[in-house]
């Protein structure tokens, strides 16, 4: 794991020179098991290109936020982009993902899948992020709960 800005980042490939789409996530959760998720996509010069929010069920915090991760995944899959750094305010997540060998049972279906896609990417990068600077991803993500 490597460190930007101060926070941790895991790094799959190589990211110089490409034009990376920046996706910030956020995951909202309560005790009934009610989850949800919302991101945001940007290019490189900062437009928007799309965004998701997206009610579920949950058995944690953890388990929604990597919900929302691997949504952002298939997304770009779909989308055939293969440059992509995805930013997340969970550390555990973050983490997770990358440390192969400690994954929680309850999201690890979900890591296998996302880290399964990895080979798809040219460069993939996950980033920590404070939770300050991921407001639209929350606020989609709080809204979806209500829905």
């Amino acid at each position: 794991m490597a460190i930007r800005n101060g926070n941790p980042v895991h790094i799959i490939g190589k990211p110089e020179g490409c034009a990376v789409i920046r996706v910030k996530v956020d995951a909202s959760w309560v005790r009934s098991l009610d989850a949800a998720f919302g991101w945001v996509a940007y290019d490189d010069t900062g437009q928007e290109l799309g965004r998701r929010q997206v009610r579920t069920r949950a058995e944690s915090p953890l388990q929604a936020e990597a919900l929302g991760v691997r949504d952002i995944v298939e997304w770009a899959r779909e989308e055939r982009i293969y440059h992509l750094d995805i930013s997340s305010d969970c550390l555990q997540l973050i983490i997770q993902i990358a440390e192969v060998d400690r994954g929680s049972h309850m999201i690890e279906g979900i890591l296998e899948d996302i880290r399964n896609a990895f080979s798809f990417f040219h460069c993939l990068c996950f980033s920590f992020i404070p939770r300050h600077l991921n407001g639209l991803a929350h606020s989609l993500a709080k809204q979806a709960i209500k829905l």
